[in-house]
């Protein structure tokens, strides 16, 4: 499920609105209800707190579902905090000519550095060159 930054934010405003009707708040929950944000978005937005907020509100229908929204993302979040992340891996094809435009870029940037080098001579070659060029 993908989430977008800008909706959650509108959301959030549409929630924290003192006069907003019964009718706005059910729509942004449910709509909310859709998506699981990372604890990130919940943190760096808050709209974890706007959700939260409303399970005491006056309706009952909209803390009810304020309290359904907040106990999934906090379920999702606990059963998923530990688990580890995934590594991509790609077939032996892709791979090999990752390896090899690494090492191209690498020595082209080492000849770039070596003649940038022979003409100005001040300085010496970079660290991280350096390293490029010795991991290939």
């Amino acid at each position: 499920r993908v989430v977008v930054l800008e909706d959650i934010k509108r959301w959030k405003c549409i929630l924290e609105l003192p006069s907003q009707t019964k009718e706005n708040l059910l729509e942004a929950l449910s709509q909310l209800k859709k998506k699981i944000p990372s604890e990130e978005v919940i943190r760096t937005t808050k709209i974890g707190e706007a959700v939260e907020g409303l399970q005491t509100h006056s309706d009952n229908e909209v803390s009810e579902l304020a309290k359904e929204v907040y106990s999934q993302w906090e379920t999702f979040l606990r059963e998923n905090r530990c688990k580890p992340t995934i590594e991509v891996r790609s077939d032996a094809t892709t791979e090999k000519l990752r390896s090899n435009a690494r090492r191209m870029l690498c020595e082209a940037l080492e000849k770039e550095v070596r003649n940038h080098h022979l003409h100005k001579n001040t300085t010496p070659i970079p660290k991280k060159l350096r390293r490029c060029v010795k991991s290939t």
